[in-house]
Formats: C-alpha cells, sequence, structure tokens
C-alpha cells in the first residue's frame, strides 16, 4: 500500500539526478548562481575616478604609451629604448664616463654597467680606461655604433612626428617645456631634504 504523498522509486531516482532533496547540493548550486561569469565581470567598467585627475597616474599611462611606440620602432634594429639612450648621450658626449652618462639618463649605476656590456658586446660601444682616472672608463661609440645611432635617429623622428600629431606643435613644445619644469623643481626639492 502506498501512501498519499509518499514518493515512489522513479521519483527518488529523478530527485537524485536533479540534486533535489540534497541539501549541501542546492546550497551550493545556489552559491554559483550568485558567482558572475568572466564575461560579466570583464565587461563592468571599473571606477577610475580617485586616480583619472592625478599627475601621478596620467604621467605613468602616458610614458608606457610612449614608450610602448618607441620600443616598436626601435624593435627591428634589436635596440631597447634605453639603449637608444646610451647611444645618443654618449654619441653626443664621447670620452664620457659611465657614472656621468648613467647620472644624466637617471639609470643605476647597477642596471647601467650590464646596458654597456650587452652594447660592447654588439660591437656598438667601447671602453676606455680614464687617463686622469684609473677606476673609471671613458665610452665611446664603434663606427658600427654611429653609423646604427643615425639609422635609430631616422626612425626615432617617425616616432617623434607621431607625438607631435596627437596633440600639436605648439602643445608638444609647451608639453616638454613643462615636463622639465616639473623635473627640475622636484629634483631641487629632493636636493633641500638630503641637505637637511
Amino acid at each position: 500500500m502506498v501512501r498519499v504523498g509518499a514518493k515512489t522509486g522513479g521519483d527518488l531516482a529523478k530527485d537524485r539526478q536533479s540534486g533535489q532533496g540534497n541539501p549541501a547540493m542546492t546550497t551550493t548550486r545556489s552559491r554559483t548562481r550568485k558567482r558572475p561569469t568572466a564575461p560579466e565581470r570583464a565587461g563592468k567598467d571599473l571606477d577610475m575616478s580617485a586616480l583619472s585627475g592625478r599627475f601621478g597616474y596620467n604621467l605613468r599611462r602616458a610614458h608606457a604609451a610612449v614608450l610602448g611606440h618607441l620600443s616598436r620602432t626601435l624593435d627591428e634594429f634589436g635596440i631597447r629604448p634605453r639603449h637608444y639612450g646610451i647611444l645618443l648621450t654618449v654619441g653626443s658626449n664621447p670620452g664620457a664616463n659611465q657614472g656621468q652618462v648613467a647620472q644624466a639618463l637617471g639609470i643605476a649605476r647597477t642596471n647601467f654597467v650590464p646596458m654597456v656590456d650587452r652594447l660592447e658586446e654588439r660591437g656598438l660601444m667601447r671602453r676606455s680606461p680614464s687617463e686622469t682616472d684609473r677606476r673609471s672608463h671613458e665610452l665611446y661609440l664603434t663606427a658600427a655604433g654611429l653609423e646604427l645611432t643615425e639609422r635609430l635617429k631616422a626612425a626615432d623622428t617617425f616616432h617623434e612626428l607621431a607625438m607631435r600629431r596627437i596633440i600639436g606643435e605648439a602643445e608638444s613644445t609647451e608639453l616638454i617645456r613643462t615636463l622639465k619644469r616639473i623635473q627640475t623643481s622636484l629634483a631641487a626639492e629632493d636636493d633641500d631634504h638630503a641637505a637637511d
């Protein structure tokens, strides 16, 4: 005799397949449904108002964009932007010592030496012991280094023109002037703090 309301064997089998009657499975499914899917999370815009008006954030993002564009420009030569900066600086200042060039480019000495090693290995630069200070090395571009630097400068011209097209010639000049003013002003503050 079957009680009214009692589940038959077939009903119980269906419950097991669907997870009904099992609190653990019901709770797990409920929690899973509440989690947003990856597309839902990706499609949601973040509120960046806390950063969007700040100098540091915008300068960093702009720097990353400009550096990325320059890197793509130099890729075909197998040269990175910092290596390019070293080649330009040494090309304009033959005989400058490593410390001078590293300081002028804002590169830590521990990072600068391996960069020069790499350029020297490629035959683009040579070191020469200083005649006034044997602990120091003077830097010179080789003939190959001079030739490559000229080609890099020609490629860099297109990069610079692309940047200037974005904001205009007058604005580009003003932007560079403003960036230099920020550098010198903050550097002076750092010097004042160091002297205290």
